[in-house]
């Protein structure tokens, strides 16, 4: 459940290049900026959210915040992985503690593995109505416990103290949410190496993902075409306009050409699906500070791209001299501080059970000794407390029924949902949703896996393709379970074959089932 956040912070967001550090104030209407710095990842301790060494990887962060008088002891952080997952689920308009309870409850349906090593967030997006009963859209976010856990040992090392851990992706939306118009509006935040595409509906995130290119295409191509270094070729880039009006125009151009396919891939989907289309497009990132990249931009998505250049709801320290222009590059950074889906690990919450534990024990003997004293001065003690603890008992029955009210409507409304999709099923052949399931794998198919050929049979799917890597194929595997009614999906052929240069691509073989997803999805939501 997303957290209000109050107070001095020290936020820090990573990817594999580098590590972003800010240091804020927290207040009821705006978030003041005190401090900002940028440093490169070291190789070999971090990748794709996991720290590889949690030591050394301590020694670089602590030392820059030291050189940088960052001096607060409480840490935020905003974590990106592939290895995280998300998921749209509608839930009932109540109270949020009663929210974490249904969440809790439907994780294990929620997200095709094993479900007791994870942890599971959400965070809310909208107010939706279903046969005019009020209901809440949210987010459901789960992360490896184990990476959960890297981040407070990383903490600890520095000697610092965790006081939320953040998805990226909400804590993106939390800061864009707060610069945008009421239309229906595209936001391409662009990373180093990922960019997160994220469509708003009225202010309301109606879709979000990631895509694995970021700025690193333009200058890695830079570099081997110049001979230079890192720093070097984006300092080339951003002074000089090396890129063309179309991605075909040159081969610096050329290297953002996967960027902007799936960038425009996600958006038909979007518009598709919707039938409403895009009426502003805004870029916010690392990005924008190339030259000619929102013009390129402009040219291939046919409407003009508008910079987001200064954050609303961020000021910054005029003591400390903050630049506010280069703000925008700290968005995941500055958007954990607004409303952080607060990740808190498995031990730290043993910890926590045990502490409460103690302090219950302690009350228990304090009251012990003392209803002897009473017992031993007042005869009738006894059936005072007796009194008291009936009616305790009685006031925990009376909060227990709306529980158990809620409980029952639940699953009330989840077999008759059952049945619903089991007459529906009966009655449709399952060619009726080819289109619905070919749209439906578009979205979620990862960028470095291309489908080759694909066959479909009365619902069951043979497809063949290649992928980069086993984890690329697994996260196809993944994206395809969680499809809703898609089954069945087996591997039957994979295959590593390396080229002359040492590339290695995996060619596989799969099969799976499906169903009516269209119906199945608004199934889901009753």
């Amino acid at each position: 459940m997303a957290v209000k956040v109050n107070g001095k912070y020290i936020s820090i967001s990573i990817n594999n290049e580098y590590i972003k550090l800010c240091e804020a104030t927290k207040g009821v209407k705006a978030t003041t900026i005190h401090k900002v710095v940028t440093i490169p990842t070291t190789e070999g301790v971090y990748n794709d959210g996991e720290i590889l060494d949690v030591k050394e990887f301590a020694k670089v962060i602590k030392s820059s915040l030291d050189d940088n008088r960052m001096n607060s002891n409480d840490v935020v952080f905003s974590i990106s992985s592939s290895k995280i997952a998300t998921k749209d689920v509608i839930v009932p308009d109540i109270k949020s503690n009663k929210i974490d309870k249904i969440i809790e409850t439907n994780a294990a349906e929620y997200f095709p593995v094993k479900i007791e090593d994870y942890i599971v967030q959400y965070y809310p997006i909208e107010k939706v109505k279903e046969d005019n009963t009020p209901k809440l859209k949210v987010v459901v976010v789960a992360a490896p416990a184990n990476m959960i856990e890297q981040y407070y040992e990383l903490a600890q090392a520095m000697g610092l103290k965790v006081a939320f851990i953040d998805y990226a992706g909400n804590s993106t939306y939390q800061l864009i949410k707060q610069q945008i118009d009421e239309g229906t509006n595209l936001v391409i935040s662009i990373e180093n190496d990922s960019t997160l595409v994220s469509i708003f509906k009225a202010g309301a995130l109606q879709l979000q993902r990631t895509v694995h290119y970021g700025k690193t295409l333009m200058v890695k191509t830079v570099m081997d075409e110049y001979k230079l270094n890192y720093d070097q070729a984006l300092q080339k880039l951003q002074t000089e306009y090396l890129l063309g009006k179309t991605v075909d125009s040159n081969d610096v151009t050329e290297s953002v050409r996967a960027l902007i396919s799936n960038i425009s891939r996600i958006t038909d989907y979007y518009v598709s699906r919707n039938n409403t289309p895009i009426e502003k497009i805004y870029i916010i990132g690392n990005a924008t500070t190339i030259r000619g990249f929102n013009k390129l931009l402009t040219n291939e998505f046919n409407m003009e791209v508008i910079p987001i250049e200064k954050l609303d709801g961020v000021l910054t320290d005029k003591r400390t001299y903050v630049d506010e222009n280069a703000l925008t590059a700290y968005t995941a950074t500055i958007g954990a501080f607004i409303a952080p889906v607060n990740f808190v690990s498995l031990n730290k919450i043993q910890e926590d059970k045990k502490k409460d534990a103690g302090k219950g024990m302690a009350l228990v003997v304090i009251a012990a000794v003392a209803a002897s004293l009473l017992l031993v001065l007042v005869p009738g003690i006894q059936l005072v407390f007796t009194n008291i603890e009936v009616a305790a008992l009685k006031n925990d029955v009376k909060k227990l029924q709306p529980i158990e009210e809620i409980v029952n409507k639940y699953y009330e409304a989840k077999d008759e949902n059952t049945d619903v999709n089991t007459f529906k099923t009966q009655a449709s052949n399952n060619n009726d949703s080819v289109d619905t399931f070919v749209k439906e794998l578009e979205s979620k198919v990862p960028s470095d896996v291309v489908i080759t050929s694909m066959s479909i049979t009365s619902g069951n799917v043979a497809v063949s393709g290649t992928a980069s890597s086993k984890s690329s194929l697994g996260m196809l595997i993944l994206q395809l379970k969680s499809i809703p009614t898609v089954s069945n999906v087996i591997v039957s052929n994979e295959t590593e074959n390396e080229d002359n240069t040492g590339t290695v691509q995996l060619t596989f073989s799969l099969s799976c089932s499906f169903g009516d997803i269209k119906g199945a999805s608004q199934g889901g939501n009753k």
